[in-house]
């Protein structure tokens, strides 16, 4: 969910409204949650593999090399090529750019009213360069 309005009365955290920027401090974050996830798997496998030779170890431990060069390139986990085991193995991890994504954009009252908002046609590129998804303009002040 970003912000997509001015108001004078509604102090916004970064100074001033800009939602592309808000998705990309949103997305980073969430590529830097994975990428913590990431790195826990790895020492969690590290002893099956060095000191036992694992073969399932080493596979998922594949599976989770390509998932941190993934989110190295900002790439979500959930638009990689998988395998129905490899789906398994990401299944339960639980990655959060694995979960499908729906963009609430927050607008003013007379913004919903009209339909116009001067942000949704920026927003709506910045979706569709950035893995697509649902755009779900409203208005909380409306409603």
């Amino acid at each position: 969910m970003v912000r997509a309005f001015s108001n004078e009365e509604v102090i916004h955290e970064e100074g001033e409204v800009d939602p592309i920027r808000d998705m990309e401090i949103i997305t980073d974050e969430l590529f830097a949650k994975d990428m913590q996830k990431v790195d826990k798997i790895t020492e969690g496998l590290k002893v099956a593999i060095e000191k036992r030779h694992e073969k399932a170890a080493m596979e998922e431990q594949a599976i989770i090399d390509t998932v941190r060069e993934m989110l190295k390139n900002k790439k979500p986990v959930r638009d990689g090529t998988w395998n129905m085991k490899e789906i398994e193995c990401l299944n339960k991890h639980l990655f959060i750019t694995a979960k499908p994504v729906v963009y609430l954009v927050n607008i003013g009252r007379d913004e919903y009213i009209k339909k116009k908002n001067k942000w949704l046609g920026k927003i709506a590129e910045w979706i569709k360069n950035n893995g697509g998804g649902p755009c779900i303009p409203y208005s909380a002040e409306y409603e």
